[in-house]
């Protein structure tokens, strides 16, 4: 953020500083950088479109918000799939998976909010990479 952009900010209704009551993160993208994308589940939604299974809007939702391993999701999608294709999808979120690191300040970032510390001059110092990361800050005025 600019800083043209933060006087703006700052001047509104919410004054100078705020109470932060809360930081929200996007995890992915924002606290854990994923360098080897293979998406499985995404892959087992387009297996099911080759078999000629249509896309129902709920698809998504349940497999963003429902604890479910590849399996599981198969048959909550109603999408068959054979042993092997199993393994292939296994294998590559085990390489998604095994790809996957902190971004540097990760940890930092996650302490400083534990202990409060997203106010004022700390809050001020971090909003521009929180921001920029796609975390969201709550903040009471």
């Amino acid at each position: 953020m600019d800083s043209g952009t933060f006087a703006r900010f700052k001047n509104t209704e919410l004054g100078d500083f705020m109470k932060i009551s809360g930081v929200v993160f996007d995890a992915f993208g924002t606290l854990i950088d994923v360098k080897k994308r293979t998406n499985p589940f995404l892959q087992l939604l387009k297996h099911g479109r080759r078999q000629g299974r249509k896309y129902r809007g709920g698809d998504t939702q349940i497999i963003m918000t429902q604890d479910l391993d590849l399996t599981e999701a198969a048959l909550s999608l109603e999408i068959r799939i054979g042993y092997l294709g199993l393994q292939r999808l296994e294998r590559l979120l085990e390489e998604e998976l095994d790809s996957m690191t902190l971004f540097p300040d990760a940890l930092e970032a996650i302490r400083h909010a534990e202990r409060g510390r997203y106010s004022d001059r700390n809050m001020l110092q971090s909003r521009q990479r929180v921001w920029a990361s796609g975390a969201t800050v709550a903040a009471r005025p």
